[in-house]
């Protein structure tokens, strides 16, 4: 039997656990064999390597904490590493999902469309973040599945907390529907190839976010929808910001070279010591750069249209042709570069 002090303690502390907080944990145990949350034979009640819990697991919003550690993902004799490959078969709805010790997981759904919603659809709410991927540890939404972050009332928020990979794949979704602060880390990337919706809260991030060309991030227009760049943001795909409260705060480096749309509302905040670069050929929010200092450079290769703003840095580069789509304000520098012209 692997490591049975270890296990017995687990067990201890689980019946405590269950008893008390009325919550069960299961950790993966199921190697590198495809299963659902609801596979009893590949989860354990009794910690990292335990024996599994065999039958079919209820999964109740108001207590399954789901943990895949990667430091064994077996029940089996001796270390097990590798992809764990999560399948589900329905909609499943836990209390939390936990990635550790380098953990990578490949999430899908059998057959057809499949949601995984934390935070589940009752008012229950546990300590600790509703989505938590620690540094080194990898999710990938993968075909056929969509993830949700979901806020059951005011009283109950859910959070997620990105210290490692996080990737969306092309078609798949993933939608923050709690109104609290989510945390990207500073070891986190983010890779958009799908969607990635938020519908309300407050997003900082200090890691790496991109966005690549099939991606779209939108922030919608609920009030303190914000999205908060403290580090890399790279957007080759779309952002929507759909309407007046949609904010984007950039305190660093951000590069916007595919879509800006799709609401003038929409506000884009360059603030003091960031850098903007915009790629898009025009940009529809409205865009207040007047901190000091920043910079917004407009670097499209081809012609592009500066929105009427006022700047404090401005820097036309790129090539060919850029236009003033409104009265524009320079406070300080203006920089014609490259092979661009300012018309």
């Amino acid at each position: 039997m692997k490591r049975i002090a270890t296990q017995l303690l687990f067990a201890l502390f689980f019946l405590f656990s269950v008893s008390v907080f009325g919550q069960t944990t299961y950790y993966w145990v199921g190697g590198t064999t495809a299963a659902d949350f609801t596979a009893g034979a590949s989860w354990s009640t009794v910690g990292v390597g335990g024996a599994p819990v065999n039958g079919t697991i209820t999964v109740a919003a108001a207590g399954s904490i789901f943990v895949v550690d990667g430091s064994d993902i077996s029940s089996a004799a001796g270390i097990q590493t590798g992809t764990v490959p999560i399948a589900m078969n329905g909609d499943r709805n836990p209390a939390q999902f936990i990635l550790q010790n380098n953990a990578t997981v490949t999430l899908t759904g059998v057959t057809s469309a499949r949601l995984l919603n934390l935070g589940g659809t009752t008012a229950a709410s546990l300590a600790g973040d509703e989505i938590l991927i620690g540094s080194g540890s990898t999710l990938t939404v993968g075909t056929n599945a969509n993830l949700t972050l979901n806020e059951t009332s005011n009283a109950t928020k859910h959070t997620y907390n990105i210290n490692g990979n996080f990737n969306i794949n092309a078609s798949r979704i993933f939608t923050n529907s709690s109104n609290t602060t989510h945390t990207i880390g500073s070891s986190a990337v983010i890779t958009v190839n799908g969607t990635f919706t938020q519908s309300i809260g407050t997003h900082n991030n200090a890691g790496t976010f991109n966005v690549t060309a099939t991606g779209l991030h939108t922030i919608t227009s609920a009030t303190g929808n914000n999205f908060t760049n403290n580090n890399v943001y790279s957007n080759l795909g779309t952002i929507n910001l759909t309407g007046g409260n949609a904010t984007f705060n950039n305190n660093a480096t951000a590069t916007l070279s595919g879509t800006i749309g799709n609401n003038a509302a929409g506000i884009i905040n360059n603030n003091a010591n960031a850098t903007l670069n915009i790629g898009a050929a025009s940009v529809t929010p409205l865009i207040n750069a007047s901190a000091s200092p920043n910079l917004v450079n407009y670097n499209r290769a081809n012609i592009q249209t500066v929105r009427g703003a006022t700047y404090h840095n401005l820097t036309i580069s790129g090539s060919n042709t850029k236009t003033l789509g409104a009265a524009t304000t320079v406070n300080r520098d203006l920089v014609v570069t490259g092979t661009a012209t300012l018309a």
